[in-house]
């Protein structure tokens, strides 16, 4: 697979993942549909302060660094980030 593909593969996963949570199948992520905890990280990525996030917006957000990607935990889902510090 090549860096494109596999960049486009993220992306459709991404894309999914959006839509997973997109309850009401509007487009948007509101609070009710990410849950308290997750939403109080994600909505840093609200730019026009709409209390909602558009997939444009999230990915954004990661892009610039305003949102972290979420690190893995071992034990949930059996694979660790590969930002997160091994164990000692």
């Amino acid at each position: 697979m090549t860096a494109d593909e596999l960049r486009a593969r993220m992306q459709e996963r991404a894309k999914e993942r959006f839509a997973k949570h997109d309850k009401n199948g509007d487009g948007f992520l509101a609070k009710d549909e990410a849950g308290d905890k997750r939403w109080d990280r994600m909505k840093l990525a609200d730019a026009n302060g709409d209390d909602k996030l558009t997939f444009e917006e999230l990915k954004e957000a990661r892009q610039s660094g305003k949102l972290a990607a979420r690190k893995h935990k071992k034990g949930k889902g059996g694979r660790r980030g590969a930002a997160e510090e091994p164990q000692r």
